[in-house]
């Protein structure tokens, strides 16, 4: 099954305030993805020790799109706002400024595109393991 490593924002997944998820355009592997598809979750990349600790369906094709047309709502569906409201859940270097909306803003004015993935949560880990992630996640 393809994956998706979420990082930082695992715990807004896992949370289920996580519905999209950019990567860079070098990534080629997202051009063969479709709506409908199952995608593994993982809070760090396989190669790394990394388990899984979601599932995700796509609800639509990936898109390539440029970062300043991303809608404001993806403010919420990048799981920002949790994450500048949920403090706790991030690791001590992270400040909640850095998820907060001026912080978005200068995101989103980057001259960059990556690809967008657009899915809902399936399934997350059996609590042992997403546990485990919020704690790794922490501790990043």
């Amino acid at each position: 099954m393809p994956h998706l490593v979420f990082g930082w924002t695992t715990p807004a997944l896992l949370a289920g305030a996580k519905s999209v998820h950019r990567l860079p355009s070098t990534d080629r592997s997202v051009r063969h993805w479709h709506a409908g598809m199952l995608i593994s979750a993982y809070q760090r990349a396989p190669a790394r020790g990394g388990r899984p600790v979601a599932v995700v369906q796509l609800t639509e094709d990936p898109s390539l799109e440029p970062l300043p047309s991303m809608p404001d709502d993806d403010y919420d569906a990048e799981g920002w706002r949790w994450l500048h409201e949920h403090r706790s859940m991030l690791p001590a270097w992270i400040t909640s400024s850095d998820f907060g909306i001026d912080a978005f803003r200068q995101w989103r004015a980057r001259p960059a595109s990556l690809w967008v993935v657009r899915f809902r949560l399936v399934a997350a880990a059996v609590a042992d393991q997403a546990t485990e992630a919020l704690a790794v996640a922490r501790a990043a």
